[in-house]
């Protein structure tokens, strides 16, 4: 990590500052003699971190940290009073299901001790990859009730994700649906999205879609896309096509309409989340998460999986 250019540290640590605190900060970075902070936001090197763990009197916030490290600590202090946020990062047109999956992988079983997740500042393209970044805030506390709030912000421009066997687009009836000209599916981009690679063997390439100028049978040409894909990874012994459909956020924004799509999906989610009511409360740039009853990351994801479907 020491290889995090500076000013991508500079820009999370301005970010952190830049948010209200009644009590001094300690915040731990890569860089830290390069880095211009002032006396409510102190500045340290990562093996402060144990040393830091346990103190009331400080909030702790260790930026992109060493996920093995936070892990290791949680073990350590099992037992222990501690609350402290760790700054991570991930790719800039990331979803709120994305970003739990994101953190699920990260952490796993100890995402019990997550309270708050929130989106923080935008990094420079070129920081980790080609592609453009963002930083945000995880909040653990090791008396977590459980119930995960999330603030993130709303995605400018949402888009119909798929994943693709790279010999899926190399088939001649696919590579013209593609590039048909004047096509309901000519708009489309082959920049990373929120699909995953399980696979991990460059195998397979993304593409995203969006209803362009001749958007009138975009979402027929688009399940007939993917039905044909599927058939054609059919015949085949390795491979899989995977989808994900834009998040409607009008829908969010409606509580009645939610608590249907709750009590609907019953049998695909617990009891508990399928009659939960939930408020999304709209912001000016971001949506939060304000659930009234105990809402994991797991079951955050299974909820937009269903918004999604």
């Amino acid at each position: 990590m020491s290889d995090i250019p500076v000013e991508a540290q500079q820009l999370i640590v301005d970010g952190i500052k830049a948010q209200s605190s009644r009590t001094p900060r300690v915040v731990l970075c890569h860089s830290s003699g390069s880095l211009v902070s002032d006396a409510s936001c102190q500045v340290c090197t990562h093996d402060k971190f144990e040393e830091y763990f346990l103190r009331k009197s400080i909030k702790l916030i260790s930026v992109l940290p060493s996920v093995g490290s936070i892990r290791r600590a949680l073990q350590k202090f099992r037992g222990d009073s501690f609350s402290f946020e760790a700054i991570l990062a991930c790719h800039h047109s990331v979803d709120i299901m994305g970003l739990c999956i994101d953190i699920l992988g990260r952490f796993g079983t100890d995402c019990n001790y997550i309270q708050e997740v929130h989106f923080l500042v935008n990094l420079p393209e070129g920081t980790f990859r080609k592609h453009v970044t963002v930083a945000y805030s995880v909040l653990f506390k090791s008396n977590c009730d459980g119930n995960v709030r999330i603030r993130w912000k709303k995605p400018i421009e949402q888009y119909d994700e798929v994943m693709f066997p790279k010999y899926v687009l190399s088939h001649d009836v696919i590579s013209n649906m593609l590039k048909r000209p004047g096509g309901p599916l000519v708009c489309h981009s082959k920049k990373r999205n929120g699909c995953f690679d399980f696979e991990g063997g460059q195998n397979n390439e993304s593409l995203s879609f969006k209803p362009g100028c001749a958007a009138r049978d975009y979402s027929i040409k688009l399940a007939e896309l993917l039905r044909l894909s599927q058939k054609i990874v059919g015949e085949s012994p390795t491979g899989a096509v995977q989808s994900k459909k834009r998040v409607n956020w009008r829908l969010l924004k409606t509580m009645t309409r939610l608590t249907e799509l709750f009590f609907s999906v019953g049998t695909l989610i617990t009891h508990s989340l399928a009659s939960l009511p939930t408020t999304l409360r709209r912001e000016v740039s971001t949506f939060t998460f304000l659930p009234k009853a105990p809402l994991s990351l797991m079951s955050v994801v299974l909820m937009l999986v269903c918004l999604c479907g």
